[in-house]
């Protein structure tokens, strides 16, 4: 196996530990801090769940613009430690629940997020040898999604043997432990890219360079931003944002509130992102084996801008069935009314395997495109600029799921999917067309 590849499946295997813990409680944590503050022990209102999204996302937000400089002096093996070790902070404090901690740790986790994925787009582009960041960029997100099926069946063993409120101690306990193994496994990551052997160059290797200043950073993080390309690459980032909010909560706290399909059995919710998961790796592994047979590129029918295009159908298809299968209050509220059609779970599975579809559609390529684009010293900036709008979108999507009835974010969601494929087809004309000027090949 080449070193890059072990480097790269290493860094998935710490992802899916982490994720396993902490998609999985996401999914479930707006439906548990809903049911425990009915308890009135804990100091919790029905909605804190929507605010401690908002916290870690607006902290995640503001955090971006530190992570550069941060980055720059620790490396981003050590930023993705640190990011980490805040993750297993937060979800032990659902041992000892309270509302103050709750909410304190979701800022500091914010923080850790922003140097977990920060660090890590920038080390997937330094460890990517050649023209292989498709490839490693598709085996990253696979492995990283398949997080979603081991922490559903997990959910969906415990849920059919109890509830959410009785068996909240014992998940978070798990998720703990899952966290820690992915703290272990980034320790054993490389550091340098002189502690691998080379067969051939890297993305993101450069001559050494003395190491810039903070100021320095700000500025080449604020003059990226001013560029044509990374403007129009916040439509993209905007999106992405709100996509991930509905999927990664909003859409399973809706089934948990919509009683005629989840009161029986809460393992519904578990059920669904089954589904999502299943998709994720599906479509993952399809996309994978394209970049293996070299069929995604500039030239083929299938490029960059298909996929994204086929994730973008995918989204206008969640909203239609969403709307039809979900009643509009849920989103706020436990309720027995019905949406277009009676509540069907075959057809919430549905929803979800489309949903999984469309985030691995988008996600994958966005990343691929980012660091094909922003390479060596911008990689950073780039990256964090990247998840500082990602983050402050799904924090304001977060703010307005307690408020807005679904219909209303089906249709923001719907609209900001055209909006994010028009920018990336634009984004992705001029990426080429500086390419062709520069006189290089044209064959992502």
């Amino acid at each position: 196996m080449d070193d890059d590849v072990w480097t790269v499946t290493r860094l998935g295997l710490a992802f899916f530990f982490i994720f396993s813990a902490f998609n999985s409680q996401a999914y479930i944590e707006i439906a548990v801090l809903r049911n425990l503050s009915e308890t009135g022990d804990f100091g919790l209102s029905p909605n804190s769940g929507y605010y401690s999204f908002c916290i870690i996302y607006f902290s995640f937000t503001i955090a971006n613009l530190l992570t550069p400089p941060i980055i720059a002096k620790f490396g981003a093996k050590w930023s993705m430690v640190i990011g980490c070790l805040c993750y297993s902070f937060f979800l032990i404090a659902f041992l000892h629940l309270n509302s103050w901690l709750l909410y304190s740790l979701s800022a500091l986790l914010g923080v850790g997020a922003a140097l977990l994925w920060t660090g890590n787009g920038v080390y997937l582009v330094k460890f990517s040898r050649g023209q292989h960041m498709t490839r490693n960029s598709v085996i990253m997100w696979t492995m990283f999604q398949s997080s979603l099926v081991a922490g559903a069946a997990f959910l969906a063993i415990v849920l059919l043997r109890g509830d959410l409120v009785s068996s909240y101690r014992f998940i978070y306990g798990v998720f703990f432990a899952l966290c820690f193994l992915g703290f272990l496994v980034l320790l054993t990551l490389p550091n340098d890219i002189k502690m691998m052997e080379e067969a051939e160059p890297l993305l993101g290797e450069e001559p050494a360079q003395l190491p810039t200043s903070l100021q320095e950073e700000f500025v080449s993080t604020f003059t990226l931003l001013m560029s044509r390309k990374m403007g129009i690459f916040t439509f993209i980032s905007g999106f992405l944002g709100i996509m991930g909010s509905y999927l990664g909560g909003i859409y399973t706290a809706c089934i948990s509130a919509t009683t005629r399909l989840s009161g029986s059995n809460e393992a519904v919710i578990a059920f669904n992102v089954l589904a999502m998961g299943v998709a994720e790796i599906i479509c993952g592994f399809f996309l994978s084996f394209l970049a293996q047979s070299q069929r995604i590129n500039s030239s083929s029918k299938f490029d960059r801008k298909t996929i994204t295009l086929i994730g973008s159908i995918m989204i206008i298809v969640v909203c239609i069935l969403s709307f039809l299968n979900l009643p509009v209050e849920s989103t706020m509220r436990k309720t027995n009314e019905i949406g277009i059609i009676e509540p069907s779970l075959l057809l919430s599975l549905l929803t979800a395997f489309c949903l999984g579809v469309a985030d691995s559609c988008w996600q994958t390529q966005t990343l691929n495109i980012l660091g094909d684009t922003y390479k060596g010293k911008e990689a950073t900036p780039a990256f964090a600029l990247f998840r500082f709008f990602q983050a402050m979108s799904a924090g304001v999507a977060f703010l307005y799921g307690s408020l807005l009835s679904l219909h209303w974010q089906l249709l923001i969601i719907s609209i900001t999917s055209i909006l994010a494929f028009a920018a990336f087809d634009q984004f992705e004309y001029w990426r080429l067309q500086e390419r062709a000027d520069l006189g290089e090949i044209v064959d992502d």
